[in-house]
């Protein structure tokens, strides 16, 4: 496991920068016209969940949908499904 997290602590100073305080960037998202699907595991800690749910509420065209018994690291044969109906609804 520490291995995967190593890997990925470059990217960890652009998340922060990018993230500014932290915070669900409410403004900058009122801004796309997009349809956008914010998804969460429903096992994930409750601040994640709450955060995509916020990005959602925040997007003109946003979709909050929690993934039932997943957490952070969503199964593929999950995920798949999901995102095709999106994309294609």
């Amino acid at each position: 496991m520490w291995a995967e997290m190593e890997a990925i602590a470059p990217s960890l100073a652009h998340d922060d920068a990018v993230m500014d305080d932290g915070l669900v960037p409410r403004e900058r998202l009122r801004e796309v016209y997009v349809p956008v699907l914010a998804l969460a595991g429903a096992m994930s800690p409750a601040w994640l969940r709450e955060a995509a749910r916020a990005v959602a509420e925040a997007v003109p065209q946003g979709t909050y949908r929690a993934l039932e018994d997943q957490n952070h690291m969503v199964e593929p044969q999950v995920l798949g499904p999901v995102l095709a109906e999106f994309l294609t609804g």
